[in-house]
């Protein structure tokens, strides 16, 4: 137990109160690159430098991303890479780090239970969107039939002395490296888009007006004077567009881990499953409006004036109908959110445990895009609005057990 000590040690963590079986959780922040290095790895430094040779295999898609720069800082500390000095300023934002530590030397699981350890914002107060740092710290774990242990979108740094694994389990992981809860955009909230808000119905355009008439002293029938063009309809008003439909929300990321177990019990594989979160659906576009109707002009009216110079004669009208206004176009579809991102996975166990352990990674499935708005109808009928794209799958996680990729 002398390693579970060192590490309880690192947090200051009670000792005496371990050894009576009690659980130990502390939090502290950590202020430089150095000491994060040395506190959060286990690794030692002939693994580090086999960890160096493949670590950035598969992140060349976000090599140009400020994600790079986040992964320059893992391989210096998980990994034998040097620290990078020109990404100084962008890590030192980050800096002190927040670091939950929970130690206990012997727990387990019961039978169909699971053990969530994930390090929530609440418990630091802190975007959620913050990376956080959960180390799991255990001397004996046992997992009863169907138990697991997992945690959600932390760095997860698990250290287990001797895990036991009682029977087999019809779970498809008994350890899980899971996405955050929450996904990644330009906003916040649910994963999927919402809809787009249809386009309003253009106004109805407004009917002619009939003129009025007097009566002379001579008892002639005669217009009141008025605009030629107010008999007519006046054409009705174009519908409106409807809106887009917002964009889904990129899915959970799953961030690094580090698992190191001592020693394995069991009869059959103790199997870690680490996968990346869904993207989240595009909103549909909202669907355009109609466009308004017409006035009617005014029908022909025939009169006796009397007055055979009358610049109307004996008619007026008719007037002409108003034109019908524009559909307008259906909203496009939002953008499918793309899958999360992943980070590596490093498990190590002794050579003689190898056949006890096994890992698979998934990645995280893109969201649909959002279906275009239907057009309006009018005298034109608008557009029909686009589908949005699907999202994209980016790579699954890299696992290593004693440095060979599973």
């Amino acid at each position: 137990m002398e390693e579970f000590q060192t590490i309880a040690l690192y947090a200051g963590q009670d000792l005496e109160k371990l050894s009576k079986g009690e659980t130990e959780i502390t939090y502290f922040r950590i202020n430089t690159p150095e000491e994060v290095r040395k506190i959060l790895c286990r690794a030692s430094l002939e693994d580090r430098k086999k960890r160096s040779e493949t670590f950035f295999d598969g992140l060349e898609y976000r090599s140009k991303l400020t994600q790079a720069m986040h992964d320059r800082g893992e391989a210096y500390v998980f990994a034998n890479h040097p620290w990078d000095t020109k990404d100084a300023l962008g890590h030192w934002n980050h800096f002190p780090i927040y670091v939950k530590m929970l130690s206990v030397a012997e727990k387990t699981i019961k039978a169909g239970d699971t053990w969530d350890v994930t390090l929530s914002p609440a418990e630091w107060q802190v975007n959620e969107r913050e990376e956080m740092y959960n180390i799991i710290n255990a001397g004996r774990l046992t997992l009863e039939k169907d138990a697991r242990i997992i945690v959600r979108g932390n760095v997860f740094l698990f250290t287990c002395q001797e895990l036991i694994k009682e029977d087999e389990s019809v779970k498809s992981y008994d350890i899980g490296v899971l996405a955050t809860p929450h996904g990644f955009g330009y906003r916040y909230g649910c994963f999927d888009g919402e809809n787009g808000g249809n386009g309003g119905n253009g106004e109805n355009g407004k009917d002619g007006l009939s003129p009025l008439f007097r009566t002379n002293i001579r008892g002639e029938k005669t217009p009141v004077p008025f605009g030629a063009e107010s008999i007519n309809g006046s054409d009705g008003a174009n519908g409106e567009d409807g809106a887009n439909g917002e964009d889904g929300l990129t899915g959970g990321a799953c961030r690094f881990a580090e698992i190191n177990i001592r020693n394995i019990k069991s009869a059959v594989p103790v199997v870690a499953g680490i996968m990346a979160g869904n993207g989240g659906r595009g909103g549909n576009g909202g669907n355009g409006g109609n466009g308004g109707n017409g006035g009617r002009g005014i029908r022909e009216i025939s009169y006796n004036t009397g007055c055979p110079g009358s610049p109307f004669g004996n008619i007026i009208g008719p007037g002409k109908d108003g034109r019908g206004g524009y559909g307008g176009n259906g909203g496009r579809g939002g953008r499918g959110g793309h899958g999360g991102i992943s980070s590596n996975v490093y498990i190590t166990v002794p050579d003689s445990c190898t056949k006890l352990i096994s890992a698979y990674s998934k990645p995280g499935i893109p969201g649909k895009g959002g279906k275009g708005g239907n057009p309006g109808f009018g005298c034109e009928n608008g557009k029909h609005g686009k589908d949005g794209r699907e999202g994209k799958i980016m790579p699954a996680a890299k696992v290593y057990i004693n440095h060979v990729i599973q």
